[in-house]
């Protein structure tokens, strides 16, 4: 040790890069009639991190009439007017990657199911309609823009037995 030693310190923040990722979000499983299925996504990334996201249209269940409201038109249906009705429901879960500071990408699979009803003029009962109706895997991948912790997310879940269905998230 030589004869004058100088110590110096200074105060360095310990940061975290892992960020959760939270957002309400809303995908419409209908192309005829608008009716959003109501979800929420959590995820989790450090560089690479796992989500899970779950959407149902249960909020619009009216458990007084034991149907579920539709905001669709009436058609001839069979050659009765009736209203087109759907329950969708999506349990989702998979990998969270951070190309960047400020894009996420995800992917992963999961169940949906969509039960698909008629509701006749003059019925109190909703008929179930098998055409349309599907219990089935998922696959689920989109893209999630963060701001500043403010989270903007797009995607689509694709279903063999359907579709693909879009979605949007806000968090």
């Amino acid at each position: 040790v030589e004869p004058e030693m100088h110590v110096k310190l200074s105060q360095n923040k310990l940061t975290f890069s892992n960020h959760w990722l939270i957002s309400a979000q809303l995908v419409q499983a209908d192309d005829k009639l608008f009716k959003p299925s109501i979800g929420l996504m959590v995820g989790w990334s450090g560089k690479v991190g796992l989500y899970a996201k779950a959407a149902s249209t249960k909020p619009f269940y009216s458990s007084t009439n034991n149907s579920y409201f539709a905001w669709g038109y009436y058609e001839v249906i069979g050659g009765k007017v009736g209203k087109r009705d759907f329950n969708y429901t999506s349990y989702t879960a998979g990998l969270l990657i951070r190309l960047c500071k400020q894009i996420y990408i995800y992917g992963g699979s999961g169940y949906a199911e969509k039960e698909c009803y008629y509701k006749f003029i003059g019925h109190k009962d909703s008929i179930f309609n098998p055409e349309g109706s599907f219990h089935s895997v998922a696959f689920d991948a989109g893209i999630i823009l963060n701001l500043k912790g403010f989270q903007l997310s797009g995607g689509c879940i694709y279903s063999p037995d359907q579709k693909f269905y879009g979605n949007i998230g806000i968090g």
